[in-house]
């Protein structure tokens, strides 16, 4: 994934447009390619319209194409070759769908397609049979559960456009012409995120014709690798990072205060002795992980105790009040798992049963909604499912045990409380999440006595407004921060990019040029004590989020040196100066998990060694797993990205009684 200019994309898009026919189409491809090469190719990637031309015209381009004699057209040969046979997959998978709707003996509605989902994983855990009932370990099956999740904003494509009918009651068997569905749903996405992938220049194809292993040829095969070659490991030690940070995010004492809230643990007694209600093991562990997962969010929203307005009706609520009925949802599905689905699969409730079961007042009937997606209202955006753990058609709520909790609690937040058409944020002094974001960022230096300064916009002195500047010994470290949502696919990642990302990146290309002028150095030195004579200046990014953590592509020249601007999220940041240690990462073959130990940094040495990690992050995973693939039926073959699984113990520090040391 590269960055580029967003608004060149969009007059690409413009142009392209303005042709209305197929040859028109045709004869603009082809004179853009003649004339610009792969300059034009970026473009025709970058603005994904390729989706939406017939195969028959990129058919005729492919051949134009490859009577160009010249080196560089064989990439994009490549490229066009690719994009048809994902697009004449995609066209078989969509028949196939249409198809199993009109041949299908039994009438196939929404309850049955939402229950053999539930279905597939009791399947799973009971017998070890895949969606295509063949065996696999646990560790395949939980992958290939994933995936289909990971699809289900695709399955809700399907039921909105083909108009699925509903019947408001639980199915009574099990209806297995779904399953047919889902593995079209499934294949049909996954080719999808292939183009998607290719489409942001995040994978390249490598097309082998005579492709075998084991004795099998299977003839012609695309394989999508990674376009830049430190990605793998770059998400692998970001993901690490962060289900780590969020496994520890939560303190002794709130742990206790939860208890105490969700009456799992009583007050003591007299003579200190602790009494505990395991009755409310569910809804103590079901409050702790929103509550975790919200703490994620306080340096953009504020405390729970943040109020904000609907803007429909402007009625009232505390994010508090949001956390308590996430945990009713949340504590719903946990039970109807733990019963093993004795009393079905899923639940299909009206609105006022629904809030009986979840034993919530009607006043939050709101909040209920707000995390709902609607069949009807929202048709148009099947992607917001990800981001919704109930679904709802009219007044008919269907809760799915495993859709609920494959849902990332701050995404479902986040999703509402950034939304300001649906929501307004009252926070303190009327100030903006940009500006709480700031305060929290400014808090940690000042807690931790580390000289910080921001500055404000001065156009008649030709200051430029900077979110933040801190010295630790001879390196200032430049940042502008953003206050962002986390992207949750490769199209809102791109978007982010191109957008926010790009946006700080030339602001921070500004303020270093800036710093060269001897009066603003003056003027921060008067202001901050910071003095930037013979100073290091590192410029980074800092976000609220952590999916770009140690991406490389933001180039810079910095006295007559080759590097770039390396982006960083806040948490990592704060975890890293309180502790002054950087995470370490070894995968242990053995016990199939990952070990996380610390490389301790000394204070005389911590700029060096921030400046260090920050533009080599990755480096910190020193042993990763192996890499395995897949060939899919559609001749694709990718490498498998699993979510990493964190043993409990830490790795013996005195272990070959060596000191880590990998970011020097």
């Amino acid at each position: 994934m590269k960055p580029i200019d967003i608004k060149e994309i969009e007059l690409f898009k413009e142009e392209i447009n303005h042709w209305k026919n197929k040859k028109q189409i045709l004869m603009f491809l082809k004179e853009g390619y003649e004339i610009k090469g792969q300059y034009f190719h970026k473009f025709f990637l970058h603005s994904a319209c390729s989706m939406g031309i017939d195969i028959a015209v990129l058919t005729e381009l492919l051949q134009f194409i490859k009577s160009i004699k010249k080196a560089e057209f064989r990439l994009i040969e490549k490229d066009i070759e690719y994009i048809i046979h994902l697009k004449e997959r995609i066209q078989v998978y969509e028949n196939e769908i249409k198809q199993i709707f009109q041949i299908s003996s039994q009438k196939i509605h929404i309850e049955d397609i939402f229950n053999y989902l539930e279905y597939i994983k009791m399947n799973m855990n009971e017998n070890n049979l895949s969606l295509d009932n063949n065996k696999f370990p646990m560790d395949i099956l939980d992958s290939q559960f994933s995936h289909i999740l990971s699809s289900f904003s695709t399955l809700i494509e399907v039921i909105t456009k083909l108009n699925v009918p509903s019947r408001d009651k639980e199915p009574s068997l099990i209806n297995n012409n779904c399953r047919y569905i889902y593995e079209s749903v499934a294949f049909k996405h996954s080719l999808k995120q292939m183009f998607l992938s290719l489409s942001v220049e995040h994978t390249k194809p490598i097309i082998e014709d005579n492709y075998e292993t084991n004795g099998i040829n299977y003839g012609k095969v695309y394989y999508s690798e990674d376009n830049l070659p430190y990605w793998s490991v770059f998400e692998k030690y970001r993901d690490l990072n962060f289900q780590s940070q969020s496994d520890n995010i939560i303190s002794i004492s709130e742990s206790e205060d939860i208890m105490l809230k969700t009456k799992a643990m009583k007050e003591p007694l007299t003579n200190g002795v602790l009494r505990f209600d395991f009755a409310k093991a569910a809804e103590n562990y079901a409050y702790k992980e929103v509550y975790t997962a919200y703490k994620l969010l306080i340096p953009i929203y504020g405390m729970k105790n943040t109020e904000f307005t609907l803007v429909k009706d402007n009625k009232k609520f505390q994010i508090e009040q949001m956390i308590e009925v996430y945990s009713c949802i949340y504590k719903l599905s946990l039970e109807m798992r733990d019963q093993n689905y004795q009393n079905g699969f899923i639940k299909v409730l009206g609105e006022k049963k629904l809030m009986r079961i979840l034993d919530l007042d009607k006043s939050k009937v709101d909040l209920i909604r707000l995390f709902s997606f609607d069949l009807d209202l929202m048709k148009g955006h099947p992607y917001l499912v990800s981001f919704k753990p109930l679904i709802k058609k009219g007044n008919i709520y269907y809760i799915l045990p495993n859709w609920i909790s494959n849902i990332s609690i701050e995404k479902a937040f986040d999703k509402i409380l950034s939304d300001d058409s649906l929501v307004k944020i009252n926070l303190i002094n009327q100030r903006s999440k940009g500006e709480l974001f700031e305060d929290s960022i400014e808090s940690l230096f000042n807690v931790l006595n580390i000289p910080f300064v921001n500055l404000k916009q001065n156009a008649r002195k030709g200051i430029h407004e900077t979110d933040g500047m801190f010295m630790i010994g001879d390196y200032v470290f430049l940042f502008e921060a953003k206050a962002t949502i986390k992207p949750e696919n490769f199209v809102e990642a791109y978007n982010n990019l191109q957008g926010h990302l790009f946006k700080a990146y030339n602001q921070l290309i500004e303020r270093i040029r800036s710093l060269e002028s001897e009066v603003i150095r003056e003027i921060i030195k008067k202001k901050s004590g910071i003095d930037l004579t013979g100073k290091k200046i590192v410029p980074f990014i800092l976000l609220s989020h952590h999916y770009f953590n140690g991406y490389q592509e933001l180039s810079l020249k910095l006295n007559e040196e080759n590097s770039h601007i390396p982006i960083i999220d806040f948490l990592t940041l704060k975890n890293i100066l309180e502790s002054k240690s950087l995470p370490i990462w070894f995968y242990d073959e053995k016990k199939k998990s990952y070990l996380r130990e610390e490389e301790d940094i000394n204070t005389s040495t911590l700029g060096e060694k921030l400046n260090k990690y920050l533009l080599n992050q990755f480096k910190g995973l020193i042993v990763g797993e192996q890499p395995e693939f897949q060939l899919t039926q559609d001749n694709v073959m990718f490498r498998i990205v699993k979510s990493p699984r964190i043993h409990d113990k830490k790795l013996n520090k005195t272990k070959n009684n060596k000191q880590i040391n990998c970011f020097f």
